[in-house]
């Protein structure tokens, strides 16, 4: 712009895209602000750090439930353009309710419901191992739960699942409410908790699960927490 000309909220959004974000790929929580996810606002950039900043660049195939912006197409995605720079070798695959129109290098969207698994299984089938997956989708503990248990086979040795806003899960208009209460994304967490101890259960004829078998450990903050596969 000429000297004295003050830039437009679009031009200096693309300043920021476009000049910034390349020169600070490694910092998440200034990628997050400038891509506008609310992931920033959520106080979530500096546990993602401490758990992927040092193999960032390792990191192949992201897979990130819930796009952003509710039914317009053209809203959202500024995770998945936040991931796009932030993992500079990633596949960044958004699964979203509705349709949307993000692109970007390396950035793929899929339209279909988190609580549909023969949707998810299609995923799965596409796009192969998968080394991050980040649930920041409806937030409601069946569609939580039915996500965890279709995409949580595909996730490689060593990689980590996310569940993103548990504390929906003393909401009443997310389905929560009291402590303890069954069916909540919370609920799925704590019983990663119980898994990693299935060995010492006494019920008799039980058969330990999957994830009881492959959960190595479960890292927990305020609202989020990381699910990590042995």
């Amino acid at each position: 712009a000429a000297r004295g000309r003050v830039l437009s909220r679009a031009a200096r959004q693309w300043l920021k895209e476009r000049v910034e974000a390349p020169l600070l790929p490694h910092r998440l929580s200034r990628l997050a602000e400038i891509y506008g996810t609310d992931k920033w606002q959520s106080g979530f950039p500096p546990y993602y750090e401490r758990h992927i900043a040092h193999r960032r660049r390792k990191i192949k195939k992201i897979v990130e439930i819930g796009v952003g912006g509710g039914p317009d197409p053209r809203r959202g995605g500024g995770s998945l353009k936040m991931w796009q720079r932030y993992c500079a070798n990633a596949e960044i695959i958004g699964i979203d309710l509705y349709p949307k129109t993000v692109t970007g290098p390396r950035i793929t969207v899929l339209q279909g419901s988190q609580n549909d698994p023969r949707f998810l299984a299609e995923v799965v089938e596409r796009v192969g191992p998968i080394d991050l997956v980040i649930d920041d989708g409806s937030h409601v503990g069946t569609d939580v739960a039915t996500s965890f248990d279709a995409l949580f086979p595909a996730v490689r040795s060593g990689g980590l699942y996310v569940i993103e806003d548990l504390q929906t899960s003393y909401w009443p208009q997310y389905g929560g409410g009291a402590l303890d209460l069954a069916g909540t994304p919370i609920a799925v967490v704590k019983r990663r908790l119980d898994g990693l101890h299935h060995w010492a259960f006494k019920t008799d004829g039980y058969v330990a699960s999957y994830a009881d078998q492959h959960v190595a450990a479960v890292h927990v903050y305020p609202a989020i927490a990381f699910i990590e596969k042995r």
